[in-house]
């Protein structure tokens, strides 16, 4: 995996994803970080402007990740 950092924690190889997740091998997990499914509406609903679409981008990164590992 070209865009992966390898390291160890705790004697576990892993694998740092730029995707922002973790993979540990060994137990075939994948570990999710900055994950904000629904955020957009709930700002919108309470009257503060952020973009559309960050939901379908999370989700299309989340099914990446899926397929990689």
């Amino acid at each position: 995996m070209a865009d992966a950092l390898r390291l160890a924690i705790a004697g576990e190889p892993m694998l740092l994803l730029a995707d922002r997740a973790l993979y540990w091998p060994a137990r075939q997990r994948l570990l999710i970080a900055d994950l904000h499914l629904g955020k957009g509406t709930t700002f919108r609903s309470a009257g503060i402007a952020v973009p559309s679409g960050g939901t379908a981008h999370d989700l299309a990164r989340l099914d990446r990740l899926l397929v990689r590992t």
